[in-house]
């Protein structure tokens, strides 16, 4: 980036905006590092560039972004003010966007993994719901203490987008088999301490799960990864709150066997959960919730009470992640060193 020195052209109203090198260049020193942020396009082709409070014309080598973060270097200050871009490239850590698509291949590649990953006792197949909390061969903070089922908003009767819809009588097909969370989780901790490459892998989700959480509001809940809490799921995820003691607000969604994309609210309240079921085939419902209605966490039963089911809204389809993440903000942060 080239900084021109002493341009007295305008622009905008009033002839107000003036490249000003010469205040600029007062006290600086030549390898000294600066911040900016892109404002707006200037004249001739040029840009106006905000560096350490100064108003500046600049000429960018690459494309502008208009309220982009930018870190310089000063090059030179006589004959002409040059500063050198040295932003760095946008990562997973400082982009949503990006941290999305990384999240979303280190996904895929440990349900790859994951599909080595034989349970002692698998439920009926296409039938069941997948909550998660994240894990990996050893527990951290991030995801120790996971709510005891899956899925989450306010109300069991929340919809994504906050509505409400009408209330339908609660389902309950004949029961499939008994859905042991501790046991699941338990085998599937055995087969990511057996398996290098899966724990590993593992382990760059739960990372990335643990950045998101600092992009998703507290108000949508705690995003967390807990495929083994549903033998067979794919693209799991959860967002979780506490509501109170014993009490937890649940959103999950995941791919399942026959179902294909589901999402489902929970909540959950000691050992008593009520639940809707929102799914991309309807008609799989009913084997859903028969595999929901014996669940056990270690010695505690939970009684798992389905009050809808229906069809995947579309702003529900990408998932919930997915639609917080693309839709956050990058803030100016401040200056990022990178010399």
């Amino acid at each position: 980036m080239r900084v021109t020195g002493g341009y007295s052209g305008q622009s905008g109203a009033g002839n107000k905006d003036r490249s000003d090198g010469q205040a600029f260049r007062r006290g600086r020193r030549v390898g000294q590092v600066v911040r900016g942020r892109l404002v707006s396009p200037g004249p001739g082709g040029f840009f106006w560039v905000v560096v350490a409070g100064h108003k500046l014309l600049a000429a960018l080598d690459h494309e502008p972004v208009p309220g982009r973060e930018l870190v310089f270097r000063i090059e030179r200050l006589e004959p002409d003010l040059v500063l050198r871009d040295i932003t760095p490239p946008p990562s997973a850590t400082d982009d949503p966007v990006l941290l999305l698509a990384a999240l979303t291949d280190a996904r895929s590649k440990f349900e790859a993994h994951l599909r080595r990953f034989v349970p002692a006792a698998p439920p009926s197949p296409g039938a069941a719901l997948a909550p998660a909390d994240s894990s990996t061969p050893a527990r951290s903070g991030s995801d120790a203490a996971p709510p005891p089922f899956a899925a989450a908003a306010s109300s069991p009767a929340e919809r994504p987008d906050g509505e409400a819809p009408t209330p339908a009588p609660a389902l309950a097909p004949s029961p499939g088999p008994t859905l042991d969370l501790a046991q699941a989780r338990a085998d599937f901790l055995a087969f990511c301490r057996a398996d290098a490459a899966a724990g590993q892998t593992l382990a760059r989700v739960r990372e990335l799960v643990r950045l998101a959480g600092q992009w998703i509001p507290q108000t949508q809940g705690r995003p967390v990864y807990a495929p083994w809490m549903y033998p067979g799921i794919g693209q799991s995820e959860l967002l979780t709150q506490r509501t109170g003691p014993g009490k937890w607000s649940l959103r999950l969604f995941g791919r399942l066997p026959g179902a294909g994309r589901t999402a489902a609210v929970v909540t959950v309240d000691g050992s008593r959960a009520a639940y809707r079921l929102m799914l991309e085939n309807p008609s799989a419902a009913d084997a859903v919730i028969a595999s929901l209605a014996r669940v056990r966490l270690g010695r505690r039963e939970i009684i798992a009470v389905c009050q809808s089911a229906g069809g995947l809204p579309d702003e529900a389809a990408s998932g919930f992640w997915a639609r917080i993440l693309a839709g956050a903000a990058r803030p100016f942060t401040g200056l990022h060193l990178r010399v």
